[in-house]
């Protein structure tokens, strides 16, 4: 046979000055036409490109088991290198594929996913710039992932420009606004809140500047009568971890 290279997800072997490629699922070696190895490797590349290009995986068929903690590779190869990735933030991530981008473009394969028709739909998504630029890097990791794999040439999400800060101003509750929701009267507290503890934990809240995630953690002996306060030591991930 010569001498056989492996390049996947194709097989070149050179036979005289010539190199034969074998795309993966074929049987049979097919000329190249071509005696450089590079150039060979180049041919090969681009017909494997056109096979995907027209069989490709859809995102929904490439992405089902993106950002999972415990079954996702992309997730794996983040954890064995040590990357700054917890599980909340894969959670997160994931959160937006189920969320946003598989109903958008789940149906579509990858190859028909471009950086227009990213751009022209995030700019329609009714949330915060920031939580929109979150949203389109978790397709970029996902399209990034296609790209390393040979499915597509480019990352087109790589091409979107990101939205602005959003400047909007935040307010605090007024007075009136807090006696409405927090009524000293424990009867009229009773009917704002039927679930005691959860008005006792927002409370907490908008008077001590609290995170929900913070207030979730509390235990008793966090709570210095004698001060009075709160000690914060804990938090609660969005995982349900401490």
């Amino acid at each position: 046979m010569g001498d056989a290279v492996v390049t996947e997800p194709y097989l070149l072997y050179k036979r005289g000055s010539i190199w034969y490629v074998r795309l993966e699922g074929e049987k049979t070696f097919h000329s190249t036409g071509l005696s450089s190895r590079y150039d060979a490797e180049r041919f090969a590349h681009d017909e494997y490109r056109r096979r995907v290009g027209a069989h490709g995986p859809t995102l929904a068929e490439f992405a089902m088991d993106f950002f999972l903690w415990d079954g996702c590779r992309w997730v794996a190869r983040q954890r064995a290198k040590k990357r700054p990735f917890t599980k909340a933030v894969a959670d997160n991530r994931r959160g937006h594929l189920l969320n946003y981008l598989l109903p958008q473009f789940g149906n579509k394969r990858l190859t028909d996913i471009t950086a227009v028709k990213i751009e022209d739909w995030l700019i329609t998504l009714p949330l915060a710039n920031q939580t929109i630029n979150h949203i389109l890097y978790s397709l970029s990791i996902v399209l990034r992932e296609a790209k390393r794999e040979g499915i597509i040439e480019r990352n087109p999400a790589e091409d979107v420009e990101p939205m602005g800060k959003d400047f909007r101003p935040t307010s605090a509750l007024t007075d009136g606004e807090v006696d409405a929701l927090f009524p000293a009267d424990p009867d009229q507290f009773a009917r704002v809140w039927p679930e005691f503890q959860y008005g006792v934990m927002f409370f907490l809240m908008v008077s001590s500047g609290m995170r929900p995630g913070e207030v979730r953690a509390l235990e008793w002996p966090s709570v210095l009568f004698d001060v009075p306060g709160v000690l914060i030591t804990h938090a609660v991930t969005a995982s349900n971890e401490i």
